[in-house]
């Protein structure tokens, strides 16, 4: 995973436009109100949010006691969620990513995980580590998005074309890559990390695969 193109992805204007930009977009909208009832559902006291970015979610955290555990690659992202929590003491925003931050020191305080737009900028096998690394945390419940193939055979068929199409635009140009990942395999790695899904919501359908929010809950043993 190449962080550097990320980081200049969302630096300067990016960032200051990030949410402009999205916010009226139709996947802005879905994701905003799957996860209106997730966290509904979840009802945390406590959450860690990585990759925070701008602080989108801020709205829903104002009613939670705390702590709000905001990481993010981008400085620059963070200092735009800066400007929205103000002096809130609830609030530690650490410039992080999800490979290296000590997750550890927050073992035992955090109920809940968010992490939506993260596992489509990595390999499957990057995807995998982040799961497992925010399954350390130890939190009751996960909120996370995924982009996966799903369908019939062909339409895997033709997404796997797509998505191969895609990324030879995407390394021509420079960019940072789009993943879709096999949805039997994400399920497997939650369930592996000790999660079931009790909640997903379909966010986007596109020729490249469809993205889901999951609400994950710590399996009974």
């Amino acid at each position: 995973m190449a962080f550097e193109v990320l980081q200049r992805r969302y630096t300067g204007d990016s960032a200051s436009g990030y949410e402009d930009s999205r916010r009226d977009s139709r996947r802005w909208k879905a994701e905003n109100d799957a996860f209106s009832k997730m966290i509904r559902e979840v009802a945390p006291n406590s959450v860690l949010d990585c990759p925070f970015g701008t602080g989108r979610w801020v709205d829903w955290y104002k009613e939670l006691p705390g702590p709000i555990v905001a990481i993010d690659l981008s400085s620059d992202m963070l200092e735009q969620a800066r400007r929205k929590t103000g002096g809130d003491a609830r609030y530690r925003l650490v410039v992080g990513d999800i490979f290296t931050y000590d997750f550890a020191q927050h073992r035992d305080e955090i109920d809940l995980v968010v992490c939506v737009r993260f596992l489509n900028w990595v390999r499957w096998r990057d995807a995998k580590r982040a799961i497992e690394r925010l399954s350390g945390i130890n939190s009751t419940h996960l909120i996370v998005g995924a982009t996966v193939f799903d369908g019939t055979l062909w339409t895997r068929m033709r997404q796997r074309a797509n998505v191969w199409y895609r990324s030879i635009k995407a390394k021509l140009s420079g960019r940072a890559m789009n993943h879709v990942h096999d949805r039997s395999a994400l399920i497997r790695a939650f369930e592996e990390h000790g999660w079931q899904v009790i909640s997903q919501q379909r966010t986007f359908e596109r020729s490249f695969g469809v993205n889901d929010l999951y609400c994950l809950q710590r399996a009974r043993r």
